[in-house]
């Protein structure tokens, strides 16, 4: 009987230690598990007057996103740890860098308020959907944040 008991013990006790290490593996680096793929969203109203689409890429620190409705395509860098200051408080515009393969490039941004939503200038975005459309990976550098995009 005492055994039976201690084997049972043991066996609670390395289980809430497999647990312990899944649930820190997945909730490791400050931030949560994410699937790590492009999201579509899309707005169709059935009279159809207005529609959207919605492209996401999720991460733990820097969200990818491309909104394209009836009028205008735009494309938003999310921080999700830290806000970011302007390069210019004036004209509120920041440069960062981004890589396709080797070549490197210097886009600008548009700081939205609070500092954690940034909205890329038009040649900026034409130049990222472009590649994007390509399947080229894509890497985006900018202060602390180094996110890496999928080509699928």
């Amino acid at each position: 009987m005492a055994t039976a008991t201690s084997i049972n013990s043991k066996v609670q006790i390395y289980s809430k230690i497999i647990l312990s290490i899944v649930l820190l593996f997945f909730f490791s680096s400050c931030g949560i598990f994410y699937p790590y793929t492009w999201i579509e969203e899309t707005t169709s109203p059935r009279c159809g007057e207005y529609w959207s689409s919605r492209l996401t890429y999720p991460s733990s620190s820097l969200q990818m996103e491309i909104v394209k409705d009836n009028y205008v395509t735009r494309v938003y860098l999310n921080l999700l740890i830290c806000p970011v200051e302007p390069d210019d408080p004036e004209s509120q515009i920041i440069s960062f860098t981004y890589y396709v393969g080797s070549a490197k490039y210097t886009g600008t941004a548009y700081v939205l308020k609070g500092g954690q939503r940034l909205l890329l200038d038009d040649q900026t975005a034409n130049t990222l959907i472009r590649f994007f459309r390509n399947n080229e990976v894509i890497r985006v550098v900018l202060e602390m944040y180094d996110e890496t995009t999928p080509t699928e």
